[in-house]
């Protein structure tokens, strides 16, 4: 097995503690692609809803001061106004014009068309001022992707307290959403049964700023509110790459309203990557083990690659130890998924030195079991560039029991006299109490050779036909086939024979080590030939002339004779003359001229048999 070498660099790196640090990094590509400060106008946000009290303006109310620009505001933004009071229970001290939002309210600010094409990991960001009834009156931020058609909450608030500000989940979502259950975000009960607008969605939303006084005066502080202007951030995900995407701002309130409301500016859309970065470290230890820091700004879920091949090469944890098989130089990448989708990867280079273990180049026999002897020999080999600190000592287990350990300095390790069996559990030690632990198993004798040999399907010819037998093999060099009526060399790896009735056919395989391997093929002979083509003459003159001398029996070349049996019988039924050879025939011996009976059977190949019985006359 090779080995990678130890380079000057890796060295270098080693003595300079095992850090191991490439200063490269993906830029992170968050893009601004929307912005709104109101400044100059409204930027196409568009008031609706039941009793509104929005306006923009540089807002003066008792608790919602300006930042120092137009915004948009409840309670008219401070401005004197009449407010729509004819639901609304009696407020004592409340006038009817500014510093409240209205009762009953149910209203919103509208964004115009946002187009979002392209654009895979949207955040939201908006600068809001809350100043409201706890608990009753709130505000929330809904989005419609097909053009106000449809309308749905951004992010819900899961918490079971009331969160007070500032408060973040995650790196995007920061400030969003205090409260679980605020009333008139979903409600018309408490005084505006008449109110038939309805935002939809849930009751997570925004809420506080004053306590929940009597008649709703909002008399006494609440620490649920924002205490001037804060920023909130969340993920636009249902958004990405669409082309027609609104926002807005939404207000609930009840029956009993004394206080600000909300206000909201600097409505911001980026796209949001994260930047992702990492360190590795090299921990000394046995193995060439790396700590991978993570460096990555804000990410949901990490990928890795740690630029091998095989199981367990990748991981999920944001800061994982990975420890490699082999020394050398690996890629390895860093997939880093936002919040809001995006995902971002960086490739490094990693130099990982070799730990301080033992490496084991190879294990293999000595080859005296090449070809399943009884006893053979274990050799484990030490890599000289990565040797670990001698002396060795290798445990195993033979045939599921624990052996004695062998213990050398040498770096070829021997295991001499090894039985039929199996050994696994290996375990090379170094003095410096690594462990080397050898995932594979051996089968002893071990078998280097592996040689098989194929001698092909069986297969069925009929009687009278030849057949062609072809055998492969693995490392096979000489060939030799055994079987009846083989016509070509039977030394080779196919030859044509000429069997007469089924038979198995058997060929051996040599390889160059002198292993063998054996198949056998059955060919199955179909006999269909006739069994009752034959001639016997009825009369015979056995004298001298050469001509018709004997009695003989005249059978087809057609028919296949496996048995036979002709017998002649003198008019009293004494039997004269028996044969079973069909071509001896019977030339009348001491017997006179005459009739004489005569009786053959024939029995085929096939199984057939036929049976003639007649008279023949001899004349002499």
């Amino acid at each position: 097995m090779n080995r990678l070498p130890i380079t000057f660099k890796s060295f270098l790196l080693l003595l300079l503690g095992w850090f191991l640090y490439i200063q490269q990094a993906n830029s992170q590509i968050t893009t601004q692609v929307y912005s709104e400060n109101f400044n100059i106008g409204s930027g196409g946000w568009t008031i609706g809803g039941y009793a509104p009290s929005w306006k923009r303006g540089i807002p003066s109310l008792p608790n919602i001061v300006s930042n120092g620009t137009p915004c948009f505001v409840t309670g008219d933004a401070g401005a004197s106004a009449v407010d729509p009071l004819t639901q609304c229970i009696t407020i004592p001290g409340a006038t009817t014009t500014g510093n409240f939002y209205n009762c009953c309210e149910r209203s919103f600010v509208e964004s115009p068309p946002i187009d979002l094409t392209g654009i895979l990991s949207p955040m939201v960001s908006i600068d809001f001022n809350l100043h409201c009834e706890q608990t009753f009156d709130g505000a929330k931020l809904q989005i419609s992707v097909n053009g106000g058609l449809n309308w749905s909450d951004v992010g819900a608030y899961s918490g079971s307290a009331y969160e007070t500000f500032p408060s973040s989940v995650n790196c995007r979502e920061t400030n969003w959403y205090n409260k679980s259950g605020v009333n008139y975000l979903n409600s018309t009960s408490g005084g505006c049964s008449n109110v038939s607008f309805s935002f939809g969605g849930g009751n997570s939303g925004w809420s506080g700023g004053c306590g929940q006084g009597s008649g709703g005066a909002c008399s006494n502080p609440d620490s649920h509110g924002t205490n001037g202007w804060i920023t909130a951030t969340h993920c636009l995900t249902q958004a990405a790459n669409k082309p027609d995407v609104r926002l807005r701002v939404v207000f609930g309130a009840g029956s009993q309203t004394y206080s600000d409301g909300i206000g909201f500016d600097n409505v911001k859309i980026f796209d949001m990557f994260p930047v992702t970065a990492f360190t590795a470290v090299q921990n000394s230890a046995c193995q060439p083990q790396i700590q991978f820091n993570n460096l990555t700004d804000c990410a949901a879920s990490y990928v890795w690659d740690f630029g091998t091949t095989g199981a367990g090469n990748s991981s999920i944890v944001a800061n994982p130890m990975f420890s490699y098989d082999l020394p050398g130089t690996y890629l390895v990448t860093l997939s880093a998924t936002d919040y809001c989708g995006g995902t971002r990867q960086i490739t490094q280079q990693v130099f990982v030195n070799p730990g301080g273990a033992p490496f084991i180049d190879t294990i293999y026999t000595t080859a005296s079991g090449i070809c399943n002897t009884i006893l053979d020999s274990l050799v484990i080999e030490v890599s000289p560039a990565i040797p670990g600190s001698p002396p060795y000592n290798v445990a195993y287990n033979f045939n599921g029991v624990t052996q004695p350990p062998v213990t050398t300095s040498n770096l070829t390790i021997v295991i001499p006299g090894i039985g039929s069996g199996l050994v696994d559990q290996i375990i090379l030690s170094d003095g410096s109490a690594c462990d080397v632990a050898f995932p594979n198993s051996f089968s002893v004798p071990f078998n280097s050779d592996g040689i098989t040999v194929d001698a092909g399907n069986d297969t069925t010819i009929l009687i009278g036909n030849e057949v062609v037998l072809k055998a492969s093999a693995t490392l096979a060099t000489a060939f030799s086939w055994n079987g009846p009526s083989i016509f070509t060399d039977p030394l080779l790896s196919q030859i044509t024979a000429f069997p007469q009735n089924s038979t198995p056919y058997q060929v051996t395989a040599t390889s160059v080590n002198g292993c063998t391997a054996s198949d056998e093929v059955i060919v199955t002979v179909k006999d269909n030939l006739p069994c009752d083509l034959y001639y016997i003459p009825n009369s015979f003159t056995p004298n001298g002339d050469g001509k018709n001398e004997k009695l003989e029996v005249f059978i087809s070349p057609e028919m296949r004779i496996s048995e036979f049996q002709m017998a002649v019988y003198n008019r009293w039924g004494q039997s004269i003359y028996i044969s079973s050879n069909p071509e001896s025939g019977w030339d009348g011996g001491d017997a006179g001229t005459g009739i004489y009976l005569i009786d053959v059977n024939f029995t085929c190949t096939s199984q057939k048999k036929s049976r003639f019985t007649g008279t023949v006359t001899l004349i002499k």
